[in-house]
């Protein structure tokens, strides 16, 4: 239980330093941002103001997306590569995904082999300067144990298979 808390907090922590990162660049315009979400709720009223150009973050399947987007809370757009239904194994990425992979700020990945068919694009836009993030690099991750390996316990059950 204690290294499920940790693994969760681990991420976390590590994607609370993306949003930070992707937050950082509006901070010249924090005023302007608060001030037009308080115009927001107030009656609609005419602007001049230029539109604040959210940096991209790239996401490779629709959980870690989830979970960036509630992180950022708007300040970054979040795009995400896989299409749900999609199996992240079998995913060959297209030309505009790979376009988008490469203009990110910043790539969110989970990098146990999940997505396989990324790993030429992500390498790629890692060694051309595009941030990538590999969830796996940043927690501990559990050994997956089978619950009907009854070897384990010294002794076997009854119907057991």
């Amino acid at each position: 239980m204690f290294k499920q808390r940790t693994a969760a907090l681990a991420t976390t922590l590590a994607l609370s330093t993306i949003g930070l990162a992707c937050a950082s660049d509006n901070a010249g315009t924090t005023d302007a941002a608060s001030d037009t979400a308080s115009e927001a709720t107030a009656a609609p009223v005419a602007t001049d103001a230029p539109a604040i150009d959210l940096p991209d973050v790239v996401v490779t399947y629709s959980v870690l997306g989830a979970f960036v987007e509630q992180l950022v809370r708007g300040a970054a757009d979040v795009v995400t590569i896989i299409p749900d239904g999609q199996d992240p194994h079998d995913f060959e990425p297209s030309p505009r995904d790979i376009e988008l992979i490469n203009n990110a700020r910043v790539v969110v990945a989970n990098g146990l082999d999940l997505e396989e068919g990324l790993d030429d694009a992500l390498a790629t836009a890692a060694a051309n300067g595009t941030t990538v993030f590999y969830i796996a690099d940043h927690v501990t991750v559990l050994d997956i144990v089978d619950v009907n390996d009854h070897s384990a316990h010294g002794h076997s059950h009854p119907g057991a298979q």
